[in-house]
């Protein structure tokens, strides 16, 4: 069972980057703007950073003065009825010698999705896959593998048993679709949306494929940060088109398709207004900084399982 503490609900949101996203204050050790990171170093969006880009995205459609948006988000005398969880990494691209980019995560990635999963209603399976359930694996099963750096689920993915993410080389991999289940369950969940843009999401994961990185966190973080883009932009004086004293610096982005999940929680007496809102999937929203230079443009699905 879900939450259901107070008759309050827990639903699912899916953020995919349409555009570089640089939601930013966290630290770095040679990057002047970081992304958020969590407490293992993975990329994160902190749940105020995304609450802010939800609010501001609800006042721009329906205006400030829209009485269930105060009641929603809360003011100088009430507090917000909305609770909005830290969005936590599921899916970033990495580049690839094949397919040019596939989708990477960790073991570690996905078990901090596991309470997410709960407060939702619904368990990530461990175990096979119920019949005519939708998987990105290749079909069949497996016997139990031997210790390797990455598990791919497309075995396309592979050259003599290794594979190069992020031009980190000569890393062991194997194909083993039984360790996705928990992955897949996600997936599952996310497909349920009758989408044609969601149709799409999941045509583009089953050609791209995903792996799955098994070893050490060290790895497995270095691999994924690999993929965050850093930028470097200068600022000019006027007319001399000089760059100004202290005007270089470089920013972290994370890349297009990165695909990250939160929850909200609201109270099951307002959640019909808050689908009304977000009716219209997808939803757009600009999350973070740079939006003037075309950063930060997110769509977001609630998943009501």
């Amino acid at each position: 069972m879900g939450l259901n503490y107070n008759r309050e609900k827990a639903l699912l949101l899916l953020i995919r980057a349409i555009t570089p996203l640089h939601v930013g204050v966290g630290e770095g050790e040679h990057v002047d703007l970081s992304v958020q990171r969590d407490e293992f170093g993975f990329p994160i969006i902190w749940g105020t950073s995304l609450k802010g880009a939800i609010k501001s995205q609800f006042n721009r459609i329906y205006g400030k003065d829209e009485k269930f948006i105060k009641e929603l988000f809360g003011d100088d005398e009430k507090p917000s009825k909305l609770r909005v969880l830290d969005a936590r990494l599921f899916l970033i691209p990495a580049r690839t010698y094949k397919k040019v980019w596939t989708y990477v995560t960790s073991k570690q990635v996905i078990e901090r999705l596991e309470p997410y999963a709960e407060l939702a209603g619904f368990k990530l399976d461990t175990g096979v896959e119920s019949k005519g359930s939708s998987t990105v694996g290749n079909a069949g099963a497996h016997e139990p593998i031997e210790k390797v750096d990455v598990i791919v689920n497309k075995d396309y993915l592979l050259e003599d048993g290794k594979i190069t993410l992020n031009e980190i080389f000569d890393l062991t991999a194997k194909s083993n679709p039984t360790e996705f289940n928990m992955i897949n369950t996600l997936i599952n969940k996310i497909s349920s949306i009758k989408n044609e843009k969601i149709e799409k999401l999941i045509k583009r994961i089953e050609e791209r494929g995903i792996c799955l990185v098994t070893d050490e966190e060290s790895k497995s973080r270095a691999i994924i940060n690999k993929s965050i883009v850093i930028q470097y932009r200068i600022r000019l004086k006027g007319d001399e088109k000089v760059v100004k004293e202290g005007g270089l610096w470089s920013e972290e982005l994370l890349p297009s398709e990165t695909l990250m999940l939160s929850a909200l929680v609201v109270n099951e007496s307002d959640l019909s207004k808050l689908k009304n809102l977000v009716e219209k999937n997808p939803f757009y929203l600009f999350i973070g900084g740079k939006e003037s230079v075309g950063r930060g443009l997110a769509e977001i699905y609630l998943l009501d399982i």
